[in-house]
């Protein structure tokens, strides 16, 4: 497999995204931190961190997670990660992203995956429990955004070649599709999709394994906030 790398300015990004990118100095009273020049976080700040949630907020606000992850049958690591949030000196790391179809794009899976290992380095660092989070962005009203989807193709080994299928929006009702994505039904034809669009990947030992993770999380019926909810905890629950 070949990769090409694209710097952000060949794609248009402003001055202040790049000067951020780089911790440009000038920037520094209005950043506390920069992607790839950051230092650990200190003791001092995450101090500062924990002392600034009031314990009332945080009882409530795990309270509610656990009663979430419980419905949707969380692994215990998950149950486990909740507790240690529940602590009062406990931090957390966060990533998210819209709702969307069959776990939406790949860097869905790697926001999930840099919040756990953000997470583990801020603890093993601090001494403290650091818990990452992945919040569903679950009020965003864009149906046409999510409704694309893009598969390898069998000649993608080396390019960036892929089959391109869309859900049609019209499984809704017109009247359903106004609000927020996360309230929307899974559709009783999302399954008959999931199925035509794993059997157009390329031959591979896990595509049986997509398939299943992929119906077993998108059952019509529930929300697609609680199906989006439920894949990211099949993939990324046992790492907590």
């Amino acid at each position: 497999m070949s990769v090409q790398r694209i710097e952000f300015g060949d794609l248009g990004a402003s001055r202040l995204f790049l000067d951020y990118l780089s911790g440009n100095p000038a920037l520094r009273e209005f950043y506390e931190t920069f992607p790839f020049t950051a230092a650990p976080p200190s003791a001092e700040h995450a101090d500062r961190v924990a002392a600034s949630h009031s314990p009332d907020v945080r009882a409530l606000t795990t309270r509610a997670l656990h009663d979430l992850h419980v419905e949707w049958q969380a692994p215990a690591a998950s149950l486990d990660s909740i507790e240690r949030l529940s602590r009062p000196d406990a931090l957390c790391v966060v990533a998210g992203q819209q709702v969307n179809l069959l776990g939406g794009p790949l860097f869905t899976a790697y926001k999930a995956l840099d919040a756990v290992l953000e997470a583990r380095r801020a603890s093993q660092a601090l001494g403290r429990p650091v818990v990452p989070v992945f919040w569903l962005a679950d009020e965003d009203h864009d149906l046409d955004e999510i409704l694309p989807i893009g598969l390898p193709a069998a000649d993608a080994v080396d390019g960036p070649t892929a089959n391109r299928m869309t859900f049609p929006k019209s499984s809704w009702d017109s009247g359903q599709t106004g609000g927020a994505v996360g309230r929307l039904p899974v559709p009783a034809t999302l399954p008959a999709f999931i199925e035509h669009a794993v059997g157009s990947l390329p031959e591979a030992p896990f595509a049986a394994v997509v398939q299943e993770t992929l119906l077993d999380a998108y059952r019509p019926g529930r929300t697609l906030r609680e199906a989006f909810g439920r894949l990211l905890l099949r993939w990324f629950g046992p790492m907590g």
